[in-house]
């Protein structure tokens, strides 16, 4: 499996400019968060097999191991502009113990809040790399109120001519569906569609 690209550096490495001290508009006070895992998918010569191209990269639990991987990790834009980015690709961040697949027994009666984002329309790459980042914040700071543990993932498939953002939920019903499309659009006016899994 291709992880070039992916990844900047080994998560083992312990630079001092790993994040530490920066703050995200969204996350608490406190330093303690629930637990959550960074995947990678690389399809690159591997069609057809989710499974042999998942991989579960590193879990973290606080503000400060949060920004250590978002330090390390490539991010949306670089990994486009990847001469190895020929197939899919598509980063997330789940819920430990929830993998990003449809089949997930936590995920089945579930779906996704997906945002299409043609390349060609973007402003700049920044933007991309910024709602990544602010659609994360807004996931793992816990700001979706009673709603935050229907709040599954989110996954980012970079594509060629596109990225495709999304927000993985359990069961909800239209209320909260609605509540959530409303939080996510204080972050981007990017249309915003849901999609029951299925498969």
């Amino acid at each position: 499996m291709q992880t070039e690209g992916l990844m900047i550096q080994n998560m083992n490495n312990t630079s001092s400019e790993s994040g530490e001290g920066l703050e995200g508009p969204h996350l608490p006070t406190s330093d303690e968060l629930k637990q959550w895992t960074f995947y990678m998918r690389d399809a690159t010569g591997q069609r057809g097999n989710w499974d042999k191209t998942l991989q579960e990269i590193h879990s973290f639990d606080t503000v400060k191991g949060f920004w250590e991987l978002l330090y390390h990790m490539a991010k949306p834009s670089q990994i486009k502009q990847n001469p190895r980015t020929k197939e899919a690709k598509n980063i997330s961040i789940f819920r430990k113990g929830i993998s990003p697949r449809w089949e997930d027994p936590a995920n089945s009666n579930g779906g996704r809040f997906e945002m299409n984002i043609s390349a060609d329309k973007l402003g700049s790459s920044l933007e991309i790399d910024k709602l990544w980042e602010d659609l994360i914040l807004l996931m793992i700071g816990e700001n979706f109120g009673e709603l935050n543990e229907k709040i599954h993932g989110v996954d980012l498939a970079i594509r060629r001519r596109e990225y495709r953002l999304s927000l993985w939920v359990g069961e909800c019903d239209e209320q909260a569906k609605s509540l959530m499309i409303e939080k996510i659009k204080s972050i981007s006016d990017v249309e915003i569609r849901f999609e029951n899994h299925t498969w």
